[in-house]
């Protein structure tokens, strides 16, 4: 049997449907033996990049294992930042590359190249996978695929390489003759006592909390946290791509998507909690906004993560972890409160209400007299009008308005990848969930600066017939880097608009380009109506947003100059726009005084 034949039998093996590429010589073994395997649907992307960042919007939307093929050279390294945001973001990646024939590999000391488009890549993505390998032995093909499927979907998941040369792609195998891979299993039973110690911590709060984060999704256990949350009652907070857990009627106990960008209530509940219960989540920097001593500061913490260091690694006091599986721990821990008698936080549960009916985040938006509209308003509308099992897609540098404001209704999913905030996720992203879907109507929430990274995947939507609107902040120019720089440099713009360096093309020529429906939203007046229009069909489409680069992102962490002249960091719960001191005082306060009342 022929060794590429093997790989695409292996993969169909293990149940998968669909693989992203681009063609090239160094996988030419690869890619016909692909091409005979009809039961596998090769998506071909225009650029690599976009292939790893649609295996990770069709690994996020199924929770199953995304695959990318990617030739020798040039074709591997336009992968490795796709690789890299999958990885951070726990999502099981397998990328397939081509190498140079085995006596073409440069093996001396100095020597930058032998064979055509050589390139090591192995050293270059070792630090961004969790099993990275050459098949230098034909005999091994099936140990080596069977160790990184395995590594990518077991433990805290992640991205895995392999490397095969020309030369052993088309070399003749016995497949009965192979050597396996046998992992050893690794099963971390629930301590009893361990759970007994955090339901009584969780009976003594007056202000219990908890936060959940993808390890609660990649667990596959979405429904049995929400029961627990229900049938806890204890007000909940995720992190941005986590919110996908709770959908509108299933929602009662959950308050928003905390950390940097968030609505003003969460990070209250979040900020006045007394006990902590954190799963699945690292609590990365967009949570705790590089404050970790000033996080949840007030609550006695339980984390549960699978993964030790990313509890190790922060500068909090965590009072108990539990390294574990989240749906695991969620199981026992549900089972064991159902036998326990809770207190009634019916006066927390008035406060966090309180806060989010006091301070909704549509209010929060910065009114500006220029006429157009802003992504917070097409947003609103796009909750209005989306169907019931739509697809949504944002973009992690140029959509943050859905983190806030978008709410999920019945069979609707979001998706977000926000580890490594890359321009130019998007639209490969927003391809692969509808991929994943079923090619379900999908809406991408996108930048026009971002959209320029890949907007040669614009092919693939009339290629492949995918139902995906595309609605396009289009500031002519990169928002955050303006706001940064009108923040932080007097206004210094380098860059980032026209007049600093940075323009972008006429979006209608764009969608003519590419046989796209085209709607445009020029004033605020109209945006309603059109994102009526637009939604209302299933044609692939962009909807070009004109907006400003000085719309911001709000509620926000962003620091101030104080009375003194020096720089104030803000705390979670002091977000911008900023409230008046007393108010804010005032908020704070009265979570003390209901809570205490109500016991």
């Amino acid at each position: 049997m022929k060794l590429s034949d093997y790989v695409v039998a292996f993969l169909r093996r293990q149940e998968v449907q669909d693989v992203f590429l681009l063609s090239g010589g160094g996988i030419m073994h690869l890619l016909d033996s692909l091409a005979k395997e009809k039961s596998i649907h090769k998506y071909y992307n225009l650029h690599e990049q976009a292939s790893g960042f649609a295996a990770d919007g069709y690994a996020q939307y199924t929770g199953k294992l995304g695959v990318v093929f990617a030739t020798t050279g040039p074709g591997a390294t336009n992968v490795v930042t796709s690789l890299a945001s999958a990885h951070i973001d726990s999502t099981p990646l397998l990328v397939v590359s081509g190498q140079v024939r085995r006596d073409t590999i440069t093996t001396f000391a100095g020597v930058r190249q032998t064979g055509a488009q050589e390139v090591g890549i192995i050293p270059i993505v070792k630090s961004v996978t969790k099993y990275a390998v050459t098949v230098m032995e034909p005999a091994d093909i099936r140990y080596v695929l069977e160790r990184a499927v395995y590594t990518a979907l077991h433990d805290r998941p992640g991205a895995v390489w392999v490397d095969i040369p020309l030369d052993v792609q088309a070399a003749e195998i016995d497949p009965d003759a192979l050597r396996g891979y046998a992992p050893e299993e690794k099963t971390a039973a629930v301590n009893a006592e361990d759970l007994k110690e955090i339901a009584a911590m969780l009976a003594a709060a007056k202000r219990p909390v908890i936060l959940a984060g993808t390890g609660v999704m990649l667990a596959g256990a979405r429904e049995a946290f929400v029961q627990m949350v229900n049938e806890l009652q204890i007000p909940t907070v995720t992190s941005r791509r986590a919110r996908r857990l709770f959908h509108r009627g299933g929602d009662r106990y959950f308050y928003g998507s905390a950390g940097m960008v968030a609505p003003r209530y969460a990070n209250y509940v979040l900020q006045n909690a007394d006990f902590l219960l954190v799963i699945g989540s690292g609590l990365r920097y967009y949570l705790t906004a590089y404050n970790d001593e000033n996080f949840a500061p007030h609550a006695r913490k339980v984390m549960v993560n699978i993964h030790a260091p990313e509890v190790e690694k922060l500068r909090m006091t965590v009072e108990k972890t539990i390294i574990m599986d989240a749906g695991a721990f969620i199981a026992a821990f549900s089972d064991l409160c159902r036998t326990c008698k809770m207190p009634d936080w019916q006066g927390w549960i008035a406060y966090a209400d309180e806060m989010r009916e006091k301070y909704p985040a549509l209010s929060e938006v910065i009114p500006h007299a220029d006429g157009l509209t802003d992504g917070y308003m097409v947003t609103k509308y796009i909750n209005q009008y989306a169907g019931t099992d739509d697809v949504y897609v944002a973009s992690p540098s140029a959509f943050a308005y859905g983190y806030n404001v978008y709410e999920l209704h019945d069979g609707q999913e979001y998706i977000c990848p926000v580890g490594l905030g890359s321009m130019g996720t998007g639209l490969p992203c927003a391809i692969g969930a509808c991929i994943a879907s079923g090619k379900k109507r999908t809406i991408l929430g996108e930048g026009d600066g971002s959209l320029q990274h890949n907007i040669q995947e614009l092919a693939l939507l009339r290629q492949y017939d995918l139902p995906i609107k595309i609605f396009i902040d289009s500031n002519n120019g990169y928002r955050q880097i303006y706001t940064m720089q009108q923040t932080h440099f007097a206004g210094r713009f380098a860059g980032c608009t026209p007049e600093s360096g940075v323009g972008m093309p006429n979006l209608r020529s764009i969608a003519e380009a590419y046989g796209l429906d085209y709607y445009e939203i020029v004033c605020a007046d109209e945006t309603e109506e059109i994102v009526r229009r637009a939604l209302a069909d299933d044609v692939p489409a962009i909807i070009n947003m004109v907006s400003s680069p000085a719309v911001e992102f709000v509620p926000i962490i962003k620091s101030r100059i104080g009375a003194d002249g020096k720089m104030i960091s803000s705390k979670l719960e002091d977000l911008y726009p900023f409230l008046p001191e007393e108010e804010q005082r005032r908020n704070m306060e009265r979570c003390r005084k209901m809570t205490e009342s109500a016991q």
